[in-house]
């Protein structure tokens, strides 16, 4: 199973992104089965990463390009896309073969620093769903932070570059996208999030 690790940067993360880096390796992918590239400015050098390089004076904030940059430029068909505080769990990529392919779009779990819940499988509010439940993925949100998908399906739905983080643009792909995803959860293979999120009680 092969994979790009898209990761998105506004830069000063070196600390996190080796982090990310470490617990990618740690996963112990054949090392021509997966590549990790990162786009923003970032003074990072490892195997099998590239850094993309990235203008932020032209439109701050805009994660919506940086995503579609991994998206054109990953030779992999299967992309993970995230923000540079989220790392990998043990397994995650054996748990993730053991899952198979059978998606466009796939969440896993993701744990905030307390290994709560951060904002994973989500129904529309957002509300927390149970992983086992794939009942209503057309009704369902993906928050940007971190998500899985096929090459082929992110080029054919790329995000809105007119927007920025901020500005809905993961809600604007939800709602174009979910018409025509096949959707599924993975909860066993999992993140954290390297620095502590707030979530609202109310939408767990």
């Amino acid at each position: 199973m092969d994979w790009t690790f898209g990761i998105i940067t506004g830069g000063g993360q070196e600390h996190f992104i080796n982090t990310i880096i470490t617990s990618i390796e740690n996963q112990n992918i054949e090392k021509d089965k997966y590549e990790i590239l990162i786009v923003g400015n970032c003074n990072v050098k490892r195997n099998n990463t590239t850094v993309i390089s990235f203008n932020e004076s032209i439109k701050p904030m805009w994660v919506t390009k940086k995503k579609n940059i991994i998206t054109e430029k990953s030779k992999f068909e299967n992309v993970v896309y995230l923000h540079d505080y989220i790392s990998f769990e043990p397994n995650w990529y054996s748990n993730f073969v053991n899952f198979g392919e059978d998606w466009d779009v796939c969440m896993n779990r993701i744990k905030n620093t307390d290994n709560s819940r951060f904002r994973d499988w989500l129904l529309w509010l957002p509300k927390l769903f149970p992983y086992e439940d794939h009942s209503k993925i057309k009704e369902m949100y993906i928050s940007g932070a971190y998500f899985c998908a096929k090459k082929q399906f992110m080029l054919k739905y790329p995000l809105d570059e007119t927007l920025i983080w901020g500005q809905g643009e993961d809600v604007e792909w939800s709602l174009r996208s979910r018409e025509v995803w096949n959707y599924k959860c993975n909860p066993k293979s999992e993140v954290k999030l390297l620095r502590h999120k707030y979530i609202d009680p109310n939408h767990q």
